[in-house]
């Protein structure tokens, strides 16, 4: 239902076109000439390449979060046992990858689920050696490590926990990841920039920012009834109150 646009990668510098020439006309045949039939795109470019997020809000792509990626500072780092871990670490099973998928709904924005109609098998079908969840004694998910949405890199993961903090991630989670990292040594952590809860624990424990991108998405209109078209904010509303036509 939902299609990610990477950017392209420059071998060398173009003489005759700009970057920005350039990406304003794969955008151009990505949505309205290739043979692609998603309704909705999304798509991530860096904070800082202002030039780039023009064209593609030009596109009419709309801003959706900022997404913080993280990397760790010091390869040698060891886990924290001052304060004993209450959590239990599960690799990602059909019965868990529900329950995480749920507390990723219960934070997203309508109008992210809206284009990117993830369901909790996509998270099953994508998982690998490093993604699963953090439970509690009591056998409750508090947090988890999934798939990114828009992955940047060749293998990055997506913070998600609860909508309320929960003291025992301040153990878990860095326990969890420094230790992943033992096993694996290049994955980037992806959280949002309002997390700062989160953002401050990774801080805390030796991970740095590599880098900030916007995540931007896009839903073509859609036909409505076989002669009326109606953008996605319409029939959300339409939705909520009622067809009142």
């Amino acid at each position: 239902t939902c299609w990610s646009i990477s950017e392209p990668n420059f071998i060398t510098e173009s003489i005759s076109h700009s970057r920005y020439n350039i990406l304003q006309n794969l955008l151009q045949k990505v949505l309205y000439e290739s043979a692609i039939k998603s309704q909705s795109f999304l798509i991530s470019i860096n904070t800082n390449d202002t030039q780039n997020l023009s064209v593609i809000r030009q596109s009419g792509f709309q801003p959706l979060r900022i997404l913080k990626y993280w990397e760790i500072e010091d390869q040698n780092i060891s886990q924290n046992n001052e304060y004993k871990d209450e959590t239990i670490w599960e690799k990602l099973n059909k019965s868990n990858t529900q329950e995480i998928w749920r507390l990723e709904q219960a934070r997203e924005s309508i109008n992210l689920r809206s284009i990117f109609d993830r369901q909790w098998h996509d998270i099953f079908e994508k998982r690998n050696t490093l993604t699963g969840v953090i439970k509690s004694k009591e056998n409750n998910i508090i947090a988890g490590l999934i798939p990114s949405v828009c992955p940047q890199y060749n293998l990055s993961l997506e913070i998600i926990r609860g909508l309320a903090w929960d003291e025992r991630l301040n153990i878990s989670i860095p326990n969890r990841i420094n230790n992943l990292k033992q096993t694996k040594k290049n994955f980037y952590l992806e959280t949002t920039s309002e997390d700062n809860k989160l953002n401050e624990l990774l801080k805390n424990n030796k991970w740095k920012v590599k880098e900030e991108r916007i995540l931007l998405g896009r839903s073509i209109w859609k036909r409505h009834n076989g002669y009326k078209f109606k953008s996605l904010e319409t029939e959300l509303l339409s939705n909520l109150v009622g067809n009142i036509q």
